[in-house]
């Protein structure tokens, strides 16, 4: 069956925790052997956090701390 990069990220945002993806999107991911006795490949899931500030706290003051600012 063809996949498709949509149907990729779908299958992703199962094996995430519930919960995730209301704070972040998907916006990658890639596989690579690794060389390990317990696993064969690795897979890498890349993340961006939105810039949505949660209904809850949107009458506090807030600091935009990024790893990546």
């Amino acid at each position: 069956y063809p996949v498709n990069k949509e149907t990729d990220l779908s299958l992703l945002s199962l094996i995430l925790p519930e919960g995730l993806l209301t704070y972040f999107d998907i916006v990658g991911f890639d596989k690579k052997a690794i060389k390990d006795p317990l696993y064969v490949n690795r897979l890498t899931i890349y993340l961006e956090e939105k810039k949505e500030i949660p209904e809850a706290y949107k009458n506090h003051q807030y600091k935009a701390s990024g790893f990546m600012e």
